[in-house]
């Protein structure tokens, strides 16, 4: 028998039978027990099995129910059966390029992708998920009810016989493929083994000191590893709680602030987009740290300023845990803290379970003090990427990672993080290819040429802009281009800056020089397409910088617009909104005010009654 297996499935067996009552995971008032998780095991093994599916094979699945992807990729990872979780914004072109990039036996998506994507032609087999997007129907029949059709999912799992997990898993056999940043054409699929996984969860736990008493918060995107590794698959690994009440906004910063200090959190699990926003907008709250249960915030996916990190703990009394790491590395590799000896404000600390090198140009390690390319080797790194072996070959030495990030180890022993030598996009935490924007404008038949960068932010990291050439003057518009990346990106890649110019400046080679675009763009001289609206009617001008904020058509804003129904009104427009507001009317926002408005209607109200007010 394979020992490394029996480990596996005593993680399963522990936290399905020691507190079968006790929360999985917590969706606001509905709450996922164990004893509901190990009913949904059983079945989803019985279901597998019926299927044909084996260790080894790969799984497809997209849908916008967490309840239901949660517990799929959980039932999965039981069964050895690979699992490949897809952004349901993702564009159809990606979507098929996943899809065909690593060949599933089977395809599981709620009902809308299936026409989105195109997939009807597509030779797997392809599952429908009941009523998609509604999270109560999943959880009405998680708790029984009526059966639905037999090849309906999840109401196919009704009346199943419970089988137990599988028992033999090849440690080596990949847990999941997770698709990361990189161009439609070539798309990335980090390939992560069930060695990799379950000792980087056990790494994780140690760190952050987790047990079964640990309450985790963490309402990051599930399709990316911290999401889902550093949240559902965490809390199983030490029988915790997750609690994943809502998504992140600034609307929701202070539900989440009662959700930590009501629900007795020990573990926030943040990017630093959402630390700043906080930091800017929240007084201090000692209710948090009176609680005695808030122990740690978990930094990752991103760069943590040393000023944001010092205000931030001064502010909640708590101590923050910087880690770093790459979908490569599964979440971390290297942690500042809880330690003292670790906890180094502005460094990512020191490694664990894994080695370090920094790199020089001429291949050598450099001492400390000496920047180079930071190199990573341990149990921690990804079986490769998937059908890539030139790009494997390019990233891995002699079993180190090449990180492309650029860094130096400090007289203190810790790591600091310099810069990119890879031109990656990080906006809000999460990582953005260029290359794969600059795609999708390049094939508008209208563009002539475009290219993607990153603007430098405060709050953001980066704030993703493009600039572009028109194949002819006068019948493109940024709105035209906006309309355009909705229809083939996720919502967040697409650019919140689009500018349009006669030129893209080149040097002798032909290659688009990018600082000059860049302080082209930032000119004065570059067209923005940007609707006035200065025709002495408030409304309508309220409604022209909604429109530019939103990047969306006039005719298509409504007052009566709610932020969580409107994928455009993001935290990064509410901002771009607000600021733009206080310029043009001469106004000011407090910070409750900012974070309360939800409903645009409430919003025009609030500038009339401010001018009116001076």
């Amino acid at each position: 028998m394979n020992t490394f297996a029996f480990s596996i499935n005593d993680i399963f067996n522990r936290a399905l039978n020691r507190k079968p009552a006790k929360p999985f995971i917590v969706f606001g008032a509905t709450r996922i027990t164990y004893r509901d998780l190990g009913k949904r095991l059983g079945q989803l093994t019985t279901y597998f099995r019926s299927m044909g599916l084996k260790p080894g094979n790969r799984l497809v699945f997209s849908s916008r129910d967490e309840a239901l992807v949660s517990i799929l990729y959980t039932g999965l990872i039981a069964n050895g059966i690979t699992a490949v979780l897809i952004d349901p914004d993702s564009g159809a072109k990606r979507a098929l390029a996943i899809i065909d990039h690593c060949s599933p036996e089977c395809i599981l998506v709620d009902a809308d992708l299936i026409s989105r994507w195109k997939l009807n032609s597509f030779q797997s087999r392809v599952l429908v998920p009941v009523r998609t997007g509604k999270r109560t129907e999943f959880f009405r029949q998680l708790f029984g009810g009526k059966r639905e059709v037999e090849n309906v999912f999840p109401g196919c799992l009704e009346g199943l016989e419970l089988t137990a997990p599988e028992t033999e898993i090849d440690p080596e056999s990949d847990a999941y493929i997770l698709f990361t940043s990189g161009t439609t054409s070539e798309p990335k699929g980090v390939r992560i083994s069930y060695r990799a996984l379950f000792s980087h969860l056990q790494t994780l736990s140690t760190v952050y000191r987790m047990d079964s008493s640990s309450r985790i918060f963490n309402n990051l995107i599930l399709s990316h590893a911290d999401g889902m590794i550093q949240g559902p698959l965490l809390a199983l690994y030490n029988q915790a709680t997750v609690f994943r009440p809502f998504r992140f906004a600034i609307q929701t910063i202070e539900d989440t602030l009662d959700t930590i200090f009501r629900d007795r959190i020990s573990h926030w699990v943040m990017v630093p987009t959402m630390m700043a926003l906080i930091n800017q907008l929240v007084q201090s709250d000692p209710d948090l740290s009176a609680s005695g249960s808030f122990r740690y915030v978990i930094s990752c996916g991103g760069k943590l300023e040393a000023r944001l990190w010092q205000d931030l703990e001064t502010k909640f009394r708590v101590r923050i845990i910087n880690g770093y790491g790459l979908t490569e590395t599964v979440a971390g590799g290297l942690f500042a803290g809880p330690d003292d000896d670790t906890h180094v404000i502005g460094t990512i600390g020191k490694p664990v379970d894994c080695e370090v090198r920094i790199v020089g140009d001429d291949g050598r390690a450099q001492p400390p003090g000496s920047p180079g390319e930071l190199w990573l080797r341990g149990s921690l790194l990804m079986s490769g990427y998937i059908n890539a072996p030139g790009l494997n070959q390019e990233v891995f030495r002699d079993g180190w990672l090449r990180t492309g990030d650029l860094a130096c180890q400090g007289d203190d022993g810790c790591y600091r993080i310099l810069g990119r030598l890879k031109s990656v996009i990080i906006s809000g935490g999460i990582n953005i290819c260029p290359e794969e924007v600059t795609e999708v404008l390049s094939s508008h038949p209208e563009v002539q040429e475009a290219i993607t960068f990153g603007i430098e932010d405060d709050i953001w990291g980066e704030i993703v802009t493009c600039a572009l050439v028109p194949s002819s003057k006068g019948n493109l518009t940024t709105s035209v281009i906006i309309d355009y990346c909705r229809d083939h990106l996720e919502e967040r890649k697409i650019p919140s800056q689009v500018y349009i110019v006669d030129h893209l400046p080149k040097g002798r080679s032909g290659k688009v020089l990018l600082p000059a675009v860049k302080a082209l763009v930032l000119s004065e001289n570059a067209e923005t397409d940007v609707l006035n609206g200065r025709d002495g009617n408030l409304k309508n001008r309220f409604l022209a910088i909604v429109s530019r904020c939103f990047q969306m058509q006039p005719e298509d804003i409504d007052p009566g617009m709610h932020f969580n129904d409107t994928p455009e009104w993001d935290s990064i427009a509410h901002l771009i909104l607000i600021a733009a507001l206080e310029k043009e009317f001469g106004i000011q926002f407090n910070a409750m005010e900012v974070m309360r408005i939800n409903v645009l209607s409430h919003l025009l109200s609030t500038v009339e009654e401010k001018i009116n007010a001076r």
